[in-house]
C-alpha cells in the first residue's frame, strides 16, 4: 500500500547539501545565545510569556525546592501532563535549577523537531525536500523565538513527529511499529494534548504502511486501540489519585468555546487561518494557497501519503482550533512543521518541473530571499538582547532577602519568577 516516491530521488549535490547542512546548523545553535534574554517584541499578543514557563515547570521547581512533587491548592500540572514535568525535573537535577536550565530543555526539543521533520521528508518525500524542510524549520524566526521558551507546544511537536517516523520504519515487524509509535504518541498527548490533531495522520501513515488493505486497517485498529487503552488508563488512575486536577483540567482542555452557528464557524475557521500569519508572511500564505491546487495537478502529489498525511494534520489542527476559540501564537508552533514541509515539496517541485527554463530558479531565489529574511532578524535580536525580566526577579528575590519577610511568592507570575529566583 506504500506511495511512489513523491519525486525521482536524484542524488544532492555534495556543496548544496553541506550548505543548506551549515546554515541549518549555525541556525540552531544560536539559540544558545543569550537563553534569559526577553522574548522578541512584536510576535506574540499572549501574557503567556510571562505565565506558562512557570506554570508547566511548576512540579519539576516544587520537586528541586521541596523534594515533593505537588503543591496543595496550586496548579499541578504533573498529573494531567507529566512528561515536560519529568524531562525538567532530570534537567534542574543534573544543571540547576534555573531559566536557563528550564529553555535549555526546548532548545533540544526545538531541535529534535527540526531533525526529526528533515528525517521524515526525507523518508518519504526525497532527500532535498528533506533539505529545504531543515533550513526553512531551523531558521524561521517566529521558531527560533519560540524554541526558547521553556513551553510544551515544541515538545509535544517533536514527540508527535517521532511517533509518524517509527510508524514509517521498515526496520520491526508491523506490530512492534505500531506499538512504539503509539508509544511516542501517547508521550506526546501526555506533554500536551494538541497532539491529538495529528492522530489521524499517525493512523493514516500506519495504515499505508502496510502491504495490504486488510493489514493496514488491522495496523491502525491496533494502533487506535493501544493509544485509547494506553492514555484511559492512565487518566482513570490519575482521577482516583487527583480528581479535582484532572476534572479540571478536562473542563478547559475539551470544552468548546465556539458559537455553533453557520456566521460563527466561518468567521471562526477564518480568524484561525490568518492568525497563522505569525508563522511566516510569505512562506505561510503561499502554501496554503497553492496546496489545493498542488493536490489537483500532481498525480505524484496525490498519491504521496507524506502530502496527504500533512495535509490531513493541517487541516484537522485549523478545525479544532476554530472550535476552541482561543488563539495564542504559541498554538500554531505544531502547524510549522505541516505548512514548511508542504512549502518545502511544493519549491522543489515547481523548480524540477519548470527546468530548464530560465525562470526555473524564481522558486529557489523566493527560498533564498525568505531564509535571508529570518537570518537577518535572528541576527538583529541577538545583537541587542534585553533583560528585562531577569531583572524583574533578581529585584523581587533582593527585596525579599532584605525585608526579611517568607521566602514565598504567589500569584499569575509567582511560577516564573520562582524559576528564574529559586524562591518558592
Amino acid at each position: 500500500m506504500r506511495s511512489d516516491p513523491f519525486e525521482a530521488r536524484a542524488e544532492v549535490k555534495p556543496i548544496l547539501r553541506v550548505s543548506i547542512l551549515l546554515i541549518s546548523f549555525v541556525a540552531l545553535g544560536l539559540r544558545f545565545i543569550h537563553l534569559e534574554a526577553d522574548f522578541p517584541p512584536g510576535i506574540n499578543w499572549s501574557g503567556d510569556l510571562y505565565t506558562d514557563e512557570g506554570w508547566y515547570s511548576n512540579n519539576a521547581i516544587a520537586r528541586h525546592l521541596t523534594g515533593r512533587w505537588t503543591i496543595e491548592g496550586d496548579f499541578n500540572p504533573i498529573v494531567t501532563l507529566p512528561v515536560f514535568n519529568v524531562t525538567q525535573a532530570a534537567a534542574f537535577s543534573v544543571l540547576g535549577l534555573s531559566l536557563t536550565t528550564a529553555r535549555i530543555t526546548e532548545v533540544i526539543f526545538s531541535i529534535l523537531v527540526c531533525v526529526f521533520a528533515y528525517l521524515l521528508v526525507a523518508r518519504l518525500g526525497g532527500p532535498l525536500p528533506g533539505l529545504v524542510t531543515l533550513l526553512l524549520l531551523s531558521t524561521n524566526f517566529t521558531l527560533f523565538a519560540f524554541s526558547r521558551l521553556a513551553i510544551l507546544d515544541l515538545p509535544m511537536t517533536a514527540l508527535t513527529l517521532m511517533s509518524f517516523l517509527l510508524a514509517t520504519s521498515r526496520r520491526w515487524t508491523w506490530t512492534v511499529n505500531v506499538s512504539v509509535a503509539s508509544f511516542a504518541f501517547c508521550l506526546a498527548a501526555l506533554t500536551k494534548t494538541t497532539a491529538l490533531f495529528g492522530l489521524p495522520s499517525l493512523v493514516y501513515l500506519i495504515w499505508t504502511s502496510q502491504p495490504t488493505l486488510r493489514k493496514g486497517l488491522l495496523a491502525a485498529c491496533v494502533c487506535l486501540a493501544s493509544i485509547a487503552l494506553l492514555l484511559g488508563a492512565y487518566y482513570v488512575a490519575a482521577s482516583v489519585v487527583f480528581p479535582e486536577a484532572v476534572s479540571m483540567f478536562v473542563s478547559t482542555e475539551f470544552l468548546p468555546r465556539l458559537e455553533w452557528t453557520l456566521p460563527a464557524v466561518v468567521w471562526a475557521l477564518g480568524r484561525t487561518v490568518w492568525h497563522g500569519m505569525v508563522l511566516d508572511r510569505i512562506a505561510y500564505p503561499l502554501a496554503l494557497v497553492f496546496l489545493p491546487l498542488f493536490i489537483l495537478t500532481s498525480e505524484q502529489a496525490r498519491r504521496n501519503r507524506l502530502v496527504i498525511a500533512l495535509a490531513g494534520w493541517l487541516a484537522v489542527s485549523f478545525v479544532a482550533l476554530g472550535v476552541r476559540g482561543y488563539l495564542p501564537p504559541r498554538y500554531y508552533l505544531p502547524l510549522s512543521v505541516p505548512v514548511v514541509s508542504l512549502f518545502g515539496l511544493m519549491i522543489v517541485h515547481a523548480y524540477r518541473k519548470l527546468r530548464p527554463l530560465p525562470w526555473s530558479y524564481a522558486p529557489l531565489v523566493l527560498l533564498a530571499g525568505i531564509v535571508a529574511g529570518h537570518l537577518f532578524s535572528i541576527a538583529r535580536y541577538l545583537s541587542s538582547p534585553e533583560f528585562t525580566f531577569v531583572e524583574m526577579a533578581s529585584d523581587v528575590r533582593r527585596r525579599i532577602e532584605s525585608g526579611g519577610a517568607d521566602d514565598l511568592l504567589i500569584g499569575n507570575m509567582a511560577n516564573s519568577i520562582s524559576l528564574a529566583t529559586g524562591v518558592p
